[in-house]
């Protein structure tokens, strides 16, 4: 759930070492777009990208992509 109040069901599956989340939502004029956010550990940092897809997953646009750090004690 967002500060909106938005909710969101996906579903998630491992993939090399990845964390994978993905859901649909219908569009305006009944289209369908794929949604789909990955969690990848890189350097001790965890990257986390949002991206979307309108033709059934063939290409990708990145909506978001976020740098998780660990915070120094």
């Amino acid at each position: 759930m967002d500060a909106s109040g938005f909710t969101a069901t996906l579903t998630g599956r491992v993939d090399g070492g990845r964390v994978v989340y993905e859901r649909t939502s219908l569009k305006a004029g009944g289209l369908t777009r794929h949604h789909r956010m990955t969690l990848s550990p890189e350097n001790g940092r965890v990257i986390q990208t949002g991206e979307h897809s309108d033709d059934a997953g063939k290409t990708w646009s990145r909506d978001f992509q976020l740098t998780y750090v660990r915070r120094a004690a």
